[in-house]
């Protein structure tokens, strides 16, 4: 019954903080949205449970491969991640011992956090683009109310892109993203020349193997440069941009840190020092980004179809605009979150993202 469709009664669910004295999920079914026979399910679990990856862990014990049921998809996943893993690591046992391979991992580890000093310059440049910010109409004091808007394009445009650029997906998403919020500007009335947004984007410290539900994720920050118009010039630009942020930040989110992470540290010491650090990177960005690659299969609830998956992102004052897509089975789901007074703002960044996606795509097929 809500005027704006499914998304606004996303966003009214949103609005309401979960009761302290209850567990901290909620789970929302709609019987009909959109056409006939399409149901609807929400779930809301709260950040202190689990990051993105360990919500995927947690809620993929209740889709299943088949209609009929098991194997679930976490069940599957974590079965692919210990038969490929585990053997690799059986295969270095062999041949140079337990103790060996692990003190071979810390060296390599600390051979690239020695090798930061030759990557100076990007390192500071990295930071250096965390200086303080300015207030901008991106960021404030969020309203009480939520909205969220959901749009989709096909994975295939983007992976064609990306692979005509000699880009990653990744780096499509983000030239996408950035050329949606350069639109928004001008909308604005704003200058785009010069102008740059900030994002965090998280990285999973997750090893494949791990189920554990906690949060297990760094934040590597992104500058996305505004007022590019080619659409082949911007994405080459954010490309480069992208690959000075993983060369700088090479040192902390490599497989075998991350590895390590997982295994030795505390999960409470991990969260924490997530935790911390996302607080003080509010200070420094604009928006949040999240891009997730998802299962490219269908999957089932209860017997039901899954027709399109979508992240939700909560959003933390003074970031207005957060940025969450997934891939499923073939699709891009784009989902933009924000507060309630900026829903038409909202709706022109979603849909923008998904227009340059396209707009991307059939430049370069020309």
């Amino acid at each position: 019954d809500d005027p704006r469709g499914f998304d606004g009664a996303v966003g009214r669910i949103m609005s309401e903080p979960l009761d302290h004295d209850r567990p901290l999920w909620q789970m929302h079914l709609f019987p009909t949205i959109g056409e006939p026979g399409h149901w609807g399910l929400v779930w809301i679990i709260h950040h202190t449970i689990a990051d993105g990856q360990g919500v995927s862990v947690l809620v993929g014990y209740f889709l299943d491969l088949a209609p009929e049921g098991a194997p679930t998809m976490t069940e599957a996943a974590l079965d692919f991640a210990h038969q490929k893993l585990d053997k690799k690591e059986a295969e270095a046992n062999d041949s140079s011992g337990l103790v060996d391979n692990v003190v071979g991992q810390l060296s390599s580890s600390f051979d690239q956090l020695k090798s930061t000093a030759m990557r100076t310059p990007a390192t500071i440049k990295t930071f250096s683009d965390l200086r303080p910010k300015l207030p901008s109409q991106f960021t404030g004091v969020a309203s009480d109310g939520r909205s969220n808007v959901c749009v989709s394009a096909p994975l295939s445009d983007a992976k064609r892109t990306g692979k005509a650029v000699g880009s990653t997906v990744n780096d499509v998403v983000m030239a996408a993203v950035a050329s949606s919020f350069t639109e928004l500007l001008r909308a604005d009335g704003g200058e785009v020349e010069g102008r740059q947004i900030r994002c965090l984007m998280p990285v999973s410290m997750r090893d494949p193997r791990n189920e554990d539900i906690n949060n297990q994720v760094v934040v590597a920050p992104v500058v996305l440069p505004l007022g590019i118009d080619d659409p082949v010039e911007r994405l080459k630009v954010i490309h480069q941009a992208t690959n000075q942020t993983k060369t700088s930040l090479q040192p902390l989110i490599t497989d075998q840190v991350a590895g390590l992470a997982s295994r030795w540290l505390p999960n409470a010491l991990q969260a924490a020092g997530s935790a911390a650090f996302g607080a003080v990177a509010d200070l420094f960005c604009d928006t949040l980004l999240t891009n997730v690659p998802g299962p490219q299969f269908p999957l089932y609830f209860m017997g039901r179809h899954i027709v399109a998956s979508f992240a939700i992102m909560p959003v933390v004052t003074p970031l207005l605009f957060l940025v969450a897509i997934t891939s499923y089975d073939g699709a891009m789901n784009i989902s933009v979150t924000s507060d309630d007074e900026h829903w038409d703002d909202a709706i022109a960044l979603a849909e923008g993202i998904r227009d340059s996606l396209n707009e991307m795509a059939m430049f370069l097929a020309t």
